[in-house]
Order: structure tokens, then sequence, then C-alpha cells
């Protein structure tokens, strides 16, 4: 082939694989919705990770489940990976590594990691989530990130969201009341303009975990529960009075979820409510800067910049009045 014509190949071939890098993008994202599903009332870890898979003989489960619920997602992938090497034929620890890579994956994107150089670690996480699907066919949690795949990945590359309804519906039948399927369901109808729905799908994860003290894990789901209800009402519905109590929840109880308090200082700003939004917004810019989420840092400057504010001082009005 003439040079001339390797050269346009090429060009055509690094396109190709660009669209495709984002194409399966948001299935990387959007893994973080798995987590592992907890019984009528949550029991001990073992019990809610997987209930007829073996223990951790090396207390990998239980160091990993400690990581990963204090939000130290590097140290859970490290010690998930020392349990599948340990023990390659249980399907839990598969789920588990790929559970603690997506919340790792997305906490890098957060801190400005491009999506394209993460897609080897989505992919890697699709794999996971098949392989604990060949040892256990029926198992939940695997099952319920095959739904999540499916849900986001484009077509051509295997996804389906006919088939991630049946999915997600089978899983509701066996588990009802799950609080991380209701969640991950949700996300899916938002997604085809069912929004009310979806709503309530959420809406029903909260009011679970009024019934049932939430463990860690649920803990981590429930921040971003209320931030998509609060969202969802205000996005789709401009109910502020709705949305307010949900995002402020959010923003208040879980410091890493500084996007709740943006949108609440975007709220105020349509509102006319200045000097709530300016502490709003001040208070994402803190929150952001001390979990490294770029992406909310910069939306929070630039809003304070709009009102001559310094993104760095402390905040200048009770968010709540």
């Amino acid at each position: 082939m003439p040079e001339r014509g390797q050269r346009l190949l090429g060009k055509r071939m690094y396109k190709q694989l660009f669209f495709c890098c984002i194409l399966l993008a948001p299935v990387l994202v959007y893994s973080a919705d798995l987590a592992s599903p907890p019984a009528a009332q949550i029991q001990s870890v073992s019990d809610a990770t997987d209930t007829n898979a073996p223990d951790s003989e090396d207390g990998y489960e239980q160091r990993g489940y400690e990581a990963y619920c204090s939000r130290d997602f590097d140290s859970a992938v490290k010690t998930f990976e020392s349990w599948t090497a340990a023990e390659p034929r249980n399907p839990t620890a598969c789920v588990w590594l790929a559970k603690a890579l997506a919340y790792q994956s997305a906490s890098k994107i957060r801190g400005g990691k491009s999506r394209i150089s993460m897609i080897g670690e989505g992919r890697h996480m699709h794999e996971l989530y098949e392989k604990a699907l060949e040892l256990d066919s029926n198992h939940y949690q695997a099952r319920l990130g095959k739904a999540i795949y499916l849900r986001m990945a484009p077509a051509a590359f295997g996804g389906s969201k006919k088939e991630a309804h049946e999915i997600f519906e089978q899983l509701l039948k066996e588990q009802p009341d799950n609080p991380y399927v209701l969640h991950a369901y949700a996300i899916l109808l938002e997604q085809e303009n069912k929004v009310d729905e979806a709503i309530s799908r959420i809406q029903r994860v909260i009011a679970f975990s009024r019934k049932h003290e939430p463990d860690p894990e649920l803990r981590l789901k429930l921040a971003e529960c209320y931030y998509h209800v609060g969202r969802m009402l205000w996005e789709y519905h401009k109910d502020a009075v709705s949305a307010r109590p949900y995002l402020e929840k959010a923003a208040t109880d879980w410091d890493f979820m500084p996007e709740a308090a943006a949108l609440l200082g975007d709220i105020a700003r349509e509102r006319g409510e200045n000097a709530v939004a300016i502490a709003w917004y001040s208070r994402a810019y803190k929150n952001a800067e001390q979990n490294n989420d770029e992406r909310t840092l910069k939306v929070a400057e630039r809003a304070l910049k709009k009102y001559k504010v310094n993104p760095g001082q402390p905040e200048m009005a009770d968010a709540k009045k």
C-alpha cells in the first residue's frame, strides 16, 4: 500500500477507536451503580455479599469491604485483586473486584482523568462479571453487573436495554426491596424518560433505609439516591421545594457529594437567592477540593467568580436560610 494510503488508513482507524471509546465510556462511569444486595434485614458482611459463596479464608473480603466502605478504593482494589488471585474460582471475589474498580475509576475521572484513558478498566470490569456468571450463572450481584452493562453499552458492543429490563425485573422478583437494583433500574428508567417512575423507585430505597439501619455500604448508595431524586425533581419538574430537602441531605450528610451542593447553588441562583447560592457554591468548592473532584471544583469556581467571590474563602452565608 502507498505511504499516503497507510497514513489515511491509520487516521481512519484512530477515529474509529476514538469513537468506540466515547461510546463505551458511560459503561465505565455507571458501573459504580453496582453494590452488594442485602437481605430483607441487613445481615453480616458475608451474608450481604453472597450467602452461597465460601468465606475468604485470609480475610480478604472483610478487609476489602472495610476499605471499600471507607472510600479507600485503591486499597480495596489491591485487596480484592489478592482475593481473586488466591481464589480464582470464587465468583463473589470477581464481583467485589469489579465493584471496587468501578468506584476507583469513577474517582479518577472526577479527579481529571479522561474517560478514554480508563476504557481498559471498563472492559476489565465487564470481563469480571462475565467470569463470575460462568462460575455461577445465578450469582445475584454478577447478574446485576451484567444488567448495568447492558443498560449502558451501545448495541454494537452487546448492549441491550430490553435485556437489561428483563434482568432487573427478575432480580426484583427475587428481592423486591433490593436497594441497589432499584437504584440501578431507576437510572435506566430515567434514560427512557420515565422520570416519575425512576423517582418512585429511588424513593423506595430511601424508605427501605428508614426501616432498616443501613450498613456502611448502603450509606454510600444512599448519598447517590438522595442526590438523584433531588436532581430529577429539579431538572425535570423545576420543583425546588421538593428537590431541596433531598439535595441538602446529600450535600450535608456526605461531603463526598459536592455536586449536590453545586446544584443547590444553581437552584438558589435561578431563584435570585444570591447569598444562599454563594454559600452552597462555596461548600461545593470546599468539598470538591477535599475529595479531588476536579469536575465539580471547576463548576463551583466558575459560579463563584460570577459573584466576584474568591473560591477559597469561607462560606459567606448559612446555606439553609
